[in-house]
């Protein structure tokens, strides 16, 4: 995973991961919202790890994705939409 990180991302530490809001364009580092706690996988197109939501104390999956690449954002639309049409269950975020 961390070489991954290193290659894909261009950082030594997943703390040190700027994120971009795809929306309003806004930039910070994973640390500011995020404690790291282990490395769940890895995709085409980024990799998901268990973390603490800082404000909430929420243990969470986050799916860290590199927008740079062609076909990211039609993907994660399509991923949407299936989350979308899944039946409410415990084990899923609810994706309005």
């Amino acid at each position: 995973m961390k070489e991954m990180v290193r290659e894909k991302f261009r950082v030594k530490h997943i703390g040190d991961l700027v994120l971009k809001d795809v929306e309003t364009g806004a930039k910070t580092k994973f640390k500011e919202y995020f404690e790291y706690v282990s490395f769940l996988g890895a995709g085409a197109f980024g990799f998901v790890v268990e973390a603490i939501e800082k404000d909430s104390g929420n243990r969470m999956a986050v799916k860290i994705v590199d927008i740079r690449l062609k076909g990211t954002i039609h993907c994660l639309v399509k991923e949407a939409e299936v989350l979308r049409s899944i039946p409410a269950n415990p084990n899923l975020i609810k994706v309005n």
